[in-house]
């Protein structure tokens, strides 16, 4: 019997418009009516309300979440960062900025962010930052990083490939030191702990919940998804997801912008 639900935002939760469908939100709701718990596991950071715009009424969806990868979680009264190393996380700056036109961001605790450009007021507006959030890209910031992100100007949308000698190089610097996740199609790349990951940070909730894995349904569409989709025995890709993710998978949905949870909710007998 499925006790708890661990949802991806971006191309599963959320359709293309950054919203949460009506139909997934009764569906959650009448799985919480009959005592299922429900946690997002998302790339993104807990700044949900300043980023999507976010109310009571998508926030008492959940119990709890994973962010950044997992470099974060607010779940089943515990909170906890995984932080990079730092000589890493330096090594892997360096590179990034030898590239042309090439962004990178850190996330820091206090909601911090760590930029390699200056960042305009559309960019400011549309990730919900201030002046109070921003950080110096220094040692100390590099030392209490959460989640790197690297990515193109545009990183909603973005079709353009991550350039292949900065993937080759970020792969070694990251070989046995943190996790490298090439998202997006291969537009951008996120960076977390080896401490952190989406399946630690499952796991650690679910048996905090005390909680077996077939008591657990996980969903996703990104390859930072692959590993707790191929780790649970219910998992579910959306039908936009990536092959890898689709194959993984138990089951499969239809999209994001098709009531692709919903579907999925009922599909596997919750509702």
């Amino acid at each position: 019997m499925i006790k708890a639900l661990f949802f991806d935002l971006d191309g599963t939760l959320l359709n293309s418009e950054k919203k949460i469908p009506l139909s997934a939100k009764n569906a959650i709701r009448a799985c919480r009516e009959k005592g299922i718990q429900v946690f997002l596991a998302s790339a993104r950071s807990p700044r949900l309300k300043e980023t999507l715009g976010w109310g009571d009424d998508e926030f008492t969806l959940f119990d709890g979440g994973i962010y950044s990868n997992g470099g974060y979680m607010e779940a089943a009264g515990e909170q906890r960062y995984a932080f990079i190393d730092a000589e890493t996380v330096k090594k892997c700056v360096e590179a990034v900025c030898k590239a042309e036109n090439v962004h990178l961001s850190l996330h820091t605790p206090g909601h911090g962010y760590a930029f390699n450009f200056q960042p305009d007021d559309d960019l400011m507006q549309g990730w919900g930052v201030d002046e109070e959030n921003l950080r110096p890209l220094n040692e100390e910031t590099m030392g209490q990083t959460a989640k790197m992100l690297v990515f193109w100007r545009n990183l909603i949308g973005e079709t353009q490939l991550m350039p292949e000698e900065l993937c080759r190089e970020m792969q070694n610097i990251c070989d046995g030191k943190a996790h490298l996740y090439i998202t997006d199609h291969g537009a951008a790349m996120q960076v977390t702990s080896l401490e952190a990951g989406k399946k630690a940070a499952v796991d650690a909730v679910r048996m905090k919940l005390g909680l077996a894995e077939d008591e657990i349904a996980v969903f996703g569409d990104d390859l930072n998804d692959l590993e707790i989709i191929s780790a649970y025995p219910n998992a579910v890709a959306m039908g936009n997801g990536v092959e890898e993710v689709k194959k993984a998978a138990r089951y499969q949905t239809l999209a994001n912008d098709e009531d692709g949870i919903a579907h999925a909710i009922g599909m596997l007998g919750l509702i």
